[in-house]
């Protein structure tokens, strides 16, 4: 369909009373479907009034009973309806400062597509965990990579959930957890903030390196949430150097599904010298060493794990 210059006062002031039926916003999430996915697009005309260029584009949902889904764009003021909710197989992440914002019909959400709470999920027995529509109660990086189609890598913040409750996950490489960021700069890691610590930013382009994290105490749950009978579980580094710098990837094990995260007592000595060598070895390559002598310990430490 042609592109549509929306102008006019009379139709600000429908548009305004039909965008009270709400259309509701993905938490932090910018970004839109294909624009081959959309069934109607518009150019909205900015010296229209009827509050604000998304809540317009509401409305022009709102009129139309197909319509399950919209994004608009405050840059370009284009306005595009779908028929379908977006999930994370073909929505497109934006993390610019004008990119699309989505937004959904209430009660449209099929299973595995975005939502904001249970009742817009259209199967009774789905509920709206991690802002998808799923029986899952646990969403972890690994399983936002797998409703992507298994594409990598996987970074930055995402939507999950742990046992039911939805939260933020910051995800790695392929499907990884990001379960303590240790580099404090300046912060005390304590018993008190050790297990829970901060939330991932919304902008994965953030410098993440430089801010303390811990969801040390779901670190067990997201073990026990997949099937198999081992995990994987990774040190992974930061180095500068005279061009910025970048990740490296330090000590990476696979662990029967049984081994616990949280140790009670003091690792085996033979990994720890496991540890001390892995840190020799990358001074010896001229980055920075894994972590400090007094932190190589996997335990209670580990990074990510999958």
């Amino acid at each position: 369909m042609p592109a549509m210059v929306v102008g006019g006062a009379a139709l600000a002031l429908l548009l305004a009373a039909a965008a009270s039926l709400a259309c509701l916003e993905i938490p932090d999430y910018r970004g839109s479907p294909s624009d081959t996915e959309a069934f109607a697009r518009w150019t909205l005309d900015s010296s229209t009034g009827g509050g604000g260029g998304s809540c317009r584009c509401c409305g022009l949902c709102n009129e139309r009973t197909e319509c399950s889904a919209l994004s608009y764009r405050p840059d370009t003021r284009q306005c595009l309806l779908f028929s379908k909710v977006a999930s994370y197989s073909n929505f497109e992440r934006s993390f610019e400062q004008g990119g699309p914002k989505y937004f959904i019909m209430p009660g449209r959400s099929e299973r595995d597509q975005f939502c904001r709470q249970s009742s817009d999920c259209t199967d009774s027995t789905l509920s709206c965990i991690g802002h998808i529509c799923t029986d899952d109660p646990t969403i972890t990086c690994r399983d936002v990579l797998t409703l992507r189609g298994g594409d990598a890598p996987l970074e930055g913040f995402h939507w999950g959930a742990i046992t039911g409750r939805t939260l933020p996950l910051n995800c790695a490489l392929d499907g990884f957890t990001l379960l303590m960021k240790a580099s404090a700069y300046g912060l005390t890691w304590s018993n008190d903030n050790w297990k829970s610590h901060s939330h991932p930013p919304a902008d994965p382009r953030h410098e993440f390196q430089h801010e303390a994290y811990s969801i040390m105490a779901e670190a067990e749950l997201i073990r026990d949430s997949a099937a198999e009978k081992h995990f994987q579980i990774m040190l992974r580094g930061w180095y500068s150097d005279s061009i910025g710098g970048g990740y490296f990837e330090g000590l990476n094990m696979t662990l029967e599904r049984s081994t616990p995260l949280l140790a009670t007592s003091p690792p085996d000595p033979a990994l720890v010298l496991e540890i001390q060598a892995l840190g020799e070895k990358s001074s010896i390559n001229g980055t920075q060493q894994v972590c400090r002598q007094n932190k190589c310990q996997w335990t209670p430490h580990p990074t990510v794990c999958c």
